[in-house]
């Protein structure tokens, strides 16, 4: 129950994302996104209490470019560099 509790927990977490991004995108085809500015500021308050420097559910640290790319525990990259509609 737990793990199945913590699936749904990441794949809501990469679906909103995910919509963020393509919201992004949508809106700034004339501007390319900055990550400290359009990205940052969102993982920050919706996704650092978990997976940031105090705690890294599942392996998956996104306060770091590095590991936020390597991904967590699953082996599955959670973020991947100009493909939006990368689900993990």
């Amino acid at each position: 129950s737990g793990r199945l509790c913590r699936g749904w927990y990441h794949l809501t977490l990469v679906l909103l994302v995910f919509f963020i991004v393509s919201r992004l995108s949508a809106q700034t085809e004339s501007r390319r996104v900055d990550f400290m500015k359009d990205i940052q500021p969102i993982l920050s308050s919706r996704c650092y209490l978990c997976h940031g420097p105090g705690t890294q559910m599942a392996g998956l640290r996104l306060d770091f470019r590095e590991s936020a790319l390597k991904g967590g525990d699953s082996g599955q990259k959670a973020i991947v560099p100009g493909d939006a509609a990368h689900v993990a």
